[in-house]
């Protein structure tokens, strides 16, 4: 996600969600790196104090919500013009809150949504159902540093 972002980045002051943002690296590039105005959501409380001290370290902003995707609707979407999550299709439950998350989202207008994933079987299934209801596309990301990583972006909305 993090290199697909930083080869198509956000509009400058852009309101982004980080959905499953773990300990924040993603939110924090986002705010950091490309100027945007970030909320980072996780279900663990944990994760809080964690983003917290990565933003501390990278003096950056980042707005954390301790919360779970199926409690957001879509009026509380509504100020997000970008949506990413990274490994949230990681068991076959997910993929029905994700559907519903995903439909909140296009229903508050939101333009663009990312969702990265090493290609699990929930991924495709999710993928499969997107494709017969929104704007997608499917990427094939591979990155190759010291250990070849390829990855894959499910696409919603403009680019």
């Amino acid at each position: 996600m993090m290199d697909y972002l930083s080869d198509h980045p956000p509009s400058e002051n852009a309101e982004a969600l980080d959905v499953g943002c773990g300990w924040g690296a993603v939110s924090i590039l986002l705010a950091n790196n490309l100027s945007a105005k970030v909320t980072a959501l996780d279900i663990d409380p944990l994760m809080e104090k964690i983003v917290s001290l990565h933003c501390e370290l990278n003096n950056c902003d980042v707005n954390f919500l301790n919360r779970n995707l199926r409690s957001l609707n879509a009026k509380e979407l509504e100020p997000f013009e970008l949506i990413v999550a990274t490994d949230i299709c990681f068991w076959d439950s997910t993929v029905e809150d994700n559907l519903k998350f995903l439909n909140f989202a296009i229903d508050a207008g939101c333009g663009r949504i990312l969702i990265a994933d090493p290609g699990r079987p929930p991924f495709w299934e999710l993928v499969e159902l997107c494709a017969k209801r929104f704007n997608t596309e499917v990427l094939s990301r591979g990155i190759r540093h010291q250990h070849k990583t390829w990855g894959f972006i499910l696409k919603i909305g403009m680019d």
